[in-house]
């Protein structure tokens, strides 16, 4: 069933020198869900929540979603290398590493 007022954006978590890509789905609900199925990671999330909000609580529960994604044999968490003019995207926003 498609949510006319859901949004579904992509967000990364950077957790043990691996990027973790996350959907964020907003939609009419009053509780933040995490939900994996199939190796991908989608936050469920409140219409009015901010994405600052979102992030911590992706933080916060870093360590658990990456044990359970380890669960799933197709996921590919990547090592990455940081290098000076890197462009990240988070959020949406665009961010240079100096």
């Amino acid at each position: 069933m498609t949510n006319k007022n859901a949004s579904i954006i992509t967000g990364y978590l950077n957790y043990n020198s691996k990027i973790i890509e996350y959907k964020i789905n907003r939609g009419k609900r009053k509780r933040v869900y995490l939900h994996i199925e199939n190796g991908e990671l989608e936050v469920r999330v409140p219409s009015k929540i901010s994405n600052k909000e979102i992030e911590n609580i992706v933080k916060e529960k870093a360590k658990w979603i990456y044990e359970s994604l380890k669960k799933f044999p197709k996921v590919e968490i990547t090592k990455i290398k940081y290098e000076t003019g890197d462009i990240f995207h988070v959020l949406g926003e665009k961010y240079q590493l100096k």
